[in-house]
């Protein structure tokens, strides 16, 4: 039997409906998606932001210690031929910026006065090591004192042949004209990450004299960014362009050992990451980081582990 047309009217109204109903479905499955999408990119770039102001606040205090110091030497308020003043300016540098590891006077002739933040003889107390170079003598002392500056000990080092003017932040302030800055690279003396900075003093003719530095290390990041706020399964890092973890919610994810290093300790790269999902994060970004220019905010959408991802890379501005 031939339906009616009054049937198949119906039955095309029904299906008309049907299908208007599955549109406005589709329709707001694909706006909602948008808009998650857009909430975790609008959430990922405060955190982004947030983590870059740490960064440069972070920084900052050790720019800050270099530049006085350089300062006050020139202008000879700081005598940089008295190892003794030298060290108790250190010391006091140190006790108003604990976050700063050290800080150190490097001579043109060989000289070297070098303080830093150590427990190894007393709790909240400090190392310092002070290279004094009369003509062709050269003495070497390494002194412990508390945290009230009280000597603990001291004793000379004979075995030492450090020479400042070989480091690559002596090297760098010579050649520059105001405060350069080191790759990041892992301490030799504590086995720490960190990054230098210094700046060259120079007498009244622009010849330089020698060079202040400040270490810092740079632990206190990797808690910091495993503090942020990026959701159950979200993570932030911090990374440069030669691909080195320079900070990881991991601490211990940081620093590697190296059979080809002197030291023996370099920084993970992203290969030796155990966090499939991070790995997939910055491969997302090309495979050579040392081409990628961020100018701004790159908001990036991955799979790792069959799970789908939202990411954010965004610049630290030198």
């Amino acid at each position: 039997m031939k339906p009616s047309v009054k049937v198949v009217l119906f039955a095309g109204i029904i299906g008309l409906q049907v299908a208007s109903v599955a549109a406005i479905v589709v329709s707001s499955y694909v706006s909602a998606q948008e808009s998650l999408l857009d909430l975790a990119n609008r959430a990922m770039s405060a955190v982004a932001e947030d983590g870059v102001e740490h960064l440069q606040e972070f920084f900052r205090p050790a720019h800050d210690a270099a530049v006085l110091t350089e300062r006050l030497a020139t202008h000879e308020v700081l005598r940089t031929d008295d190892p003794v003043v030298m060290e108790r300016y250190f010391f006091e540098t140190l006790q108003l910026t604990p976050w700063l590891d050290s800080i150190f006077y490097g001579g043109k002739d060989g000289s070297f006065v070098f303080v830093r933040a150590d427990n190894a003889k007393a709790e909240g107390g400090y190392f310092t090591k002070v290279i004094d170079v009369e003509g062709d003598d050269r003495t070497v002392d390494v002194i412990y004192r508390t945290a009230e500056f009280e000597e603990i000990a001291r004793a000379p080092d004979v075995a030492d042949t450090f020479d400042p003017r070989t480091r690559p932040w002596f090297e760098n302030a010579i050649a520059s004209d105001g405060v350069s800055w080191t790759q990041p690279y892992v301490f030799f003396t504590s086995g720490h990450p960190g990054i230098s900075t210094a700046i060259a003093v120079r007498d009244q003719d622009g010849r330089a004299t020698g060079v202040v530095g400040v270490d810092i290390v740079i632990a206190e990041l990797s808690e910091f960014v495993a503090a942020l706020q990026t959701g159950r399964s979200g993570a932030a890092f911090v990374l440069d362009r030669a691909g080195d973890i320079i900070a990881f919610p991991d601490t211990e994810t940081v620093a590697r050992s190296s059979s080809t290093l002197e030291d023996g300790l370099r920084f993970a790269k992203v290969s030796d990451l155990q966090a499939p999902a991070a790995r997939a994060a910055v491969l997302s970004l090309g495979d050579d980081l040392s081409g990628l220019e961020l100018v701004g905010e790159v908001f990036g959408r991955f799979e790792a582990d069959d799970r789908a991802y939202v990411s954010i890379a965004v610049p630290f501005p030198s």
